[in-house]
């Protein structure tokens, strides 16, 4: 009875017209956001793409606080790792991608296996599997429109290049300005007596015991 019942009302049609449509939407979101994120990294002394923004202000933040950034691409995916385009991150709508091609030839099959057991042998059993299989193959073909780890490698590149040769040299190049110029100043307990002064100074004193001398030579007399 229950097989009739999903076999009659079409309810795994709808569930892999659902899956499709999620596949594509995925294509269709990680498509625009990497699009922008190339963009962006491309000029980046203009962009104002959050990203890219945030990035720049870490990247900033860290060398002036520790100096320059040793591992800059470990830099850059952590923020890329993180970063969410439309409520999830870009990872995750690319395994979205590869997984409805999966689940819509789990769903094609499994249609076919209730209208089966509710039918026997017939048209509609067919009708599902050559149903998924033609949603697997648009999803598959669909996916590959667009080269997303290519696109996330120029990312990548990009900043790598920006935040090397034209970031860092900023940076420096303030660090040098600020740096106020050296002065050479000795401290009072660590200056040298010099050897003239010590000279005068033993010479009072033998004056000194001189004059002292010639009093007590002349009042003892």
């Amino acid at each position: 009875m229950l097989y009739n019942v999903i076999a009659d009302t079409n309810i795994i049609f709808y569930l892999m017209a659902a899956v499709g449509v999620i596949g594509i939407l995925s294509k269709i979101i990680n498509h625009l956001t990497l699009h922008r994120l190339v963009k962006a990294a491309g000029n980046l002394s203009k962009s104002r793409h959050r990203l890219m923004e945030r990035i720049l202000s870490e990247y900033g933040h860290a060398y002036r606080t520790y100096g320059p950034v040793s591992n800059v691409l470990a830099f850059i995916r952590k923020y890329l790792y993180e970063y969410r385009g439309f409520l999830f991150r870009i990872h995750t709508w690319r395994q979205l991608e590869t997984q409805t091609v999966w689940f819509s030839g789990i769903l094609a099959v499994l249609g076919a296996a209730i209208h089966y057991m509710a039918h026997g042998f017939c048209e509609g059993m067919f009708q599902y599997l050559a149903a998924g299989a033609a949603e697997m193959i648009t999803i598959s073909v669909i996916s590959q429109l667009s080269d997303e780890a290519y696109k996330i490698k120029g990312v990548e590149t990009y900043l790598a290049d920006y935040l090397d040769n034209v970031y860092a040299h900023r940076f420096l190049k303030e660090k040098q300005t600020e740096e106020p110029p050296r002065q050479k100043r000795r401290e009072s307990a660590g200056q040298p007596v010099p050897y003239a002064a010590v000279q005068d100074e033993e010479t009072l004193s033998e004056q000194k015991k001189e004059a002292i001398r010639l009093i007590l030579t002349e009042y003892l007399a």
